[in-house]
């Protein structure tokens, strides 16, 4: 067993909940092991052991968990450890565990085409869905290597309908919009957001929740990985944009309740979604 796991700071948030079922998060603010799939899915699988022993409900990792952005390597990671070998394991992890993951993102080649895609496991161990990263980060060759992802939508779960978005989608609201107007309630984004930019990173997932009226959860990573330095900072906001949970700049697993009932209430003490003015062509 790796020693990790027991460096990792393993806090609950204290918070008062209205409701009478919150719903648990577990999140892990990773040290990506850059190229080395092998050491960070027996990390990850460390993780989730830890979570379900905790009772939590959802396990979210980050953005291109596996190998980090070591994209030069791409196709040695797709015919060695490719989306498709990850997955089922993963898949059986929750089913054992009675947990739904969301999968943070990896590398996921479709047509020959090789993607930035997050996946969403429930604890029966179905994949209920994937999402390919839209908005490419050229300051890190995405856009050298990797292919746009074009299709964006909300889904059901056992908790709420939920979506998800990945790291530099962030600064592009269009998307997130997009979901609260097609219902969710709940946003998932895995990062691997630089530390150099680390105070905006935080920023614009507040102000998407807040907007937006919905919780989000946003997971980044930390450290050194591949020749990035990562900024941690993960976060959950609620619908008015509170911080339900905020991580530091270390590597560390964290949990957090949160409860669903907000979302109407927020949305019925102003009703700003019901404002929007769907007849006019933004874009």
């Amino acid at each position: 067993m790796s020693k990790l796991i027991y460096s990792i700071a393993d806090k609950f948030t204290e918070n008062s909940l209205e409701g009478e079922n919150p719903m648990k998060i577990a999140v892990y603010q990773m040290n990506i092991r850059c190229g080395k799939p092998d050491e960070n899915h027996a990390n990850v699988e460390q993780f989730l052991r830890k979570a379900s022993a905790r009772k939590a409900d959802l396990a979210v990792l980050p953005e291109m968990w596996p190998t980090g952005f070591d994209l030069k390597n791409t196709k040695r990671y797709l015919a060695d450890h490719a989306h498709k070998a990850i997955l089922p394991r993963l898949s059986e992890l929750a089913r054992e565990m009675h947990i739904d993951i969301m999968a943070g993102s990896m590398l996921h080649e479709d047509v020959g085409k090789v993607h930035n895609t997050a996946s969403y496991i429930s604890q029966t161990g179905a994949v209920l869905a994937e999402y390919s990263k839209m908005h490419l980060y050229p300051l890190m060759f995405e856009d050298k290597f990797l292919t746009p992802g074009s299709v964006h939508k909300v889904f059901s779960t056992r908790f709420c309908p939920t979506a998800m978005a990945i790291c530099y989608d962030l600064r592009f609201p269009e998307i997130f919009r997009r979901y609260a107007l097609d219902g969710a309630h709940l946003v998932l984004v895995g990062a691997e957001w630089p530390a150099g930019h680390i105070g905006a990173m935080r920023e614009i997932a507040r102000i998407r929740a807040l907007e937006n009226q919905y919780f989000l959860v946003l997971v980044n990573s930390v450290g050194q990985t591949c020749d990035y330095n990562l900024g941690g900072l993960s976060a959950i906001y609620d619908p008015v944009g509170r911080p339900i949970l905020e991580c530091g700049d270390k590597e560390e697993i964290a949990y957090a309740e949160i409860d669903l009932a907000k979302i109407d209430k927020a949305r019925t003490a102003l009703p700003a979604l019901k404002s929007y003015r769907a007849d006019i062509d933004w874009l």
